[in-house]
Parts: C-alpha cells; sequence; structure tokens
C-alpha cells in the first residue's frame, strides 16, 4: 500500500461516473442539434416564405420583373440550406455511440454551426442584397428600402458575432477541453 501511495507523486486523483458524464454529452449534444435544426427550418421557411411572396406579388402586378428576378434570385437559398442539413446529418452518422463519438459529435455540429454563421452574409445576404440591389431602380422611395437594408445587414452582422463570441465558441471550447480530459487521462 506504501508503495502505492508513493507512486502517485502528489498527484490528484479523480474519480469519473462514466454514465452520468456520457448522458450529460448526450444531453448537450442533443440541445445543440435542437437548435441546429430549428435554425435550419426557420431558414428554409422564411426564405422559401419571402421567395413565394415576392413571386406571386410580381406575378400579381403583371409587370414587376425585378420582383420576379428577385424571387429566382432568392429561392435557391432553401434549397442550399436544406442540401446543407442533409449532408450535416450523413456526416453525424459516421461518429460512434460511445463518450468520445457522441463529444466528437457535438463539437462537429458546433463547428458546422460556426462555419454556417460566418458565411451567412456571403450565401444568405449576399441573393437578398442582389434582389434589393435590383429592385431599388423600380421604387419611388429608393433611399428607405437603401436605409432598411444597412440596418439589416449591419443588425444581421452584429448578431452573428455576438452568437460566435458568446456562445458558441465558448461552449465549443468547454466540448474541446472536456475531450482533451478524456484522452489525456
Amino acid at each position: 500500500m506504501k508503495r502505492i501511495w508513493d507512486s502517485q507523486n502528489e498527484e490528484p486523483l479523480y474519480a469519473i461516473n462514466e454514465a452520468t458524464l456520457q448522458r450529460r454529452i448526450q444531453e448537450k449534444g442533443s440541445s445543440i442539434s435542437y437548435w441546429l435544426s430549428l435554425n435550419e427550418w426557420v431558414l428554409i421557411g422564411v426564405t422559401l416564405l419571402a421567395g413565394v411572396v415576392l413571386l406571386v406579388d410580381a406575378i400579381l402586378e403583371g409587370s414587376a420583373w425585378h420582383q420576379i428576378a428577385s424571387a429566382i434570385i432568392v429561392l435557391p437559398i432553401p434549397v442550399y440550406v436544406y442540401l446543407m442539413r442533409q449532408g450535416r446529418r450523413q456526416r453525424e452518422l459516421q461518429f460512434d455511440d460511445t463518450m468520445l463519438g457522441d463529444l466528437d459529435k457535438a463539437v462537429a455540429q458546433l463547428e458546422f454551426r460556426i462555419r454556417q454563421l460566418k458565411g451567412f452574409m456571403w450565401w444568405y445576404w449576399l441573393p437578398f442584397g442582389i434582389g434589393f440591389a435590383i429592385s431599388l431602380f423600380y421604387v419611388n422611395q429608393w433611399y428607405l428600402l437603401v436605409g432598411l437594408m444597412i440596418l439589416t445587414f449591419a443588425g444581421s452582422r452584429w448578431e452573428i458575432q455576438r452568437e460566435l463570441n458568446k456562445r458558441l465558441r465558448p461552449q465549443r471550447e468547454e466540448l474541446l477541453a472536456l475531450r482533451r480530459l478524456l484522452l489525456n487521462g
């Protein structure tokens, strides 16, 4: 017994309840998955609705080709989001059904969301911006549309940075620290 005690070199030992830890990791992963899916479906729904409203309004007006062009530019976005969602879900099936696999899956989901938000201005706002720009030539009070576009763009940018810095990156770092702890002992 003395030999075991001396061999510890005064390093603290920790006992881990693996079942509880795995359940917490799975709960964290389920929460991340839920919010990621909710966000994807909201993006799909809102963008699809905006594109359809633009298209129907243009058809009813009869001569608003700029709205048809805007709708044609915007309507591929929900398809893109859906295809990205399907690809993400396929990649998630490759993770092992272990504690480390669940942890890696949660980290991968967070990294997917971070990449998605970083690219949001390009794959989401750029098409809307082009649609707005086309419409500017046909709207009497164009300065209101420009003001709305700038406010919406700036607000989106601010919210994305806040989400990344306050929630997603710290959450990812917490999971990566737990992963390092599990791998190192």
